[in-house]
C-alpha cells in the first residue's frame, strides 16, 4: 500500500515536472538531474515490489507446505490415539 502512494507522488511529481518543462521553453540542468534522479527513485521502488511479490509468493508456498504437514501430523496423532485405544 505504501508503495502505491509512493508510486503515486513520484509519477504525480514527474507529471509535474514535465509540465514546468514544457511550459518553460526548456528543461534547466537542475530539472533534467531532478528527473533523473525521479526516474531512479521510481525505478528502484519497482525493483523493490517486484522482490516483495517474490517473497511473497515464497512465504505463501511456504505456509501451505506447513498446512499440509499440520494435517499429516493431525491424521497421525489420531491414527495413534486410534491404536491405544484399540489396545486398551
Amino acid at each position: 500500500m505504501k508503495f502505491k502512494k509512493n508510486s503515486k507522488i513520484l509519477i504525480t511529481a514527474v507529471a509535474v515536472l514535465a509540465l514546468l518543462i514544457g511550459c518553460a521553453g526548456g528543461p534547466s540542468d537542475e530539472e533534467l538531474s531532478q528527473l533523473r534522479e525521479l526516474r531512479q527513485s521510481a525505478e528502484a521502488a519497482e525493483e523493490r515490489v517486484a522482490e516483495l511479490q517474490e517473497r511473497k509468493e515464497q512465504l505463501q508456498k511456504e505456509i501451505e507446505e506447513k498446512k499440509q504437514e499440520l494435517e499429516m501430523a493431525r491424521a497421525e496423532k489420531q491414527r495413534v490415539e486410534n491404536a491405544i485405544q484399540n489396545a486398551q
